[in-house]
């Protein structure tokens, strides 16, 4: 028990942590919540947790294969199309007009639910973290049943926490977030971060073939 108790605890821990760093998703949610309101953002985290579940399900099920599946070509070619949508969506960003940010009178649509799934499914931090670095913390072997329970439970908690933080966060600048020159300097500086993050993960892709370039020039 005690063993399952310091398991769980290093889960949550190590969630919550990667979480809490800012990065394409709880960015875009920020963003969200800065430019329309808390209900939208929050419409926006469902989609990012159901995405993060989604990927955790696939880790968890399959425990004893993910490792190899991730270590080869296959991760490559994943990292490879989620940077290219990463940096899609920072282009879409920077290109956006501030009074399209912010719309009031916008319908209610399942759009927000969608942007946050999508984000999420093409988020190569998330996809690091379920499908490399869960299987580290809680082994290759088939968990009890009591433990794919749970685990999905602690999940959805902490993730609920920390993207609440953030819109909390959001919810009391918005004050100040609705002038056009600060919706563009979000705008744009959202659109960085994201092209920051895409172009970290992809480097590692491509750095042994720059080397390889230039060391045959």
């Amino acid at each position: 028990m005690m063993n399952e108790s310091a398991l769980l605890s290093s889960y949550a821990i190590t969630l919550a942590a990667a979480a809490l760093i800012p990065g394409p998703g709880m960015t875009g949610l920020m963003f969200k919540t800065l430019n329309q309101n808390s209900r939208k953002g929050f419409k926006m985290l469902a989609g990012l947790i159901t995405g993060d579940l989604i990927f955790l399900s696939i880790a968890l099920w399959g425990l004893s294969w993910i490792g190899t599946v991730f270590n080869g070509l296959f991760s490559h070619l994943l990292i490879a199309i989620c940077s290219l949508y990463l940096l899609y969506l920072a282009y879409t960003l920077w290109r956006m007009p501030a009074l399209q940010a912010h719309n009031s009178a916008q319908p209610e649509s399942a759009a927000d639910y969608v942007d946050g799934l999508l984000l999420t499914l093409s988020n190569p931090k998330t996809i690091s973290f379920y499908l490399a670095l869960l299987p580290a913390i809680l082994g290759t072997t088939q968990l009890e049943l009591h433990l794919l329970l749970l685990i999905p439970a602690i999940t959805l908690l902490t993730l609920l926490a920390a993207g609440s933080l953030y819109i909390a966060g959001a919810a009391q600048m918005q004050r100040w977030a609705h002038h056009p020159f600060i919706q563009r300097a979000l705008l744009k500086g959202t659109a960085l971060i994201i092209t920051a993050f895409a172009f970290s993960m992809i480097y590692p892709e491509i750095q042994p073939l720059l080397m390889r370039y230039s060391t045959g020039q």
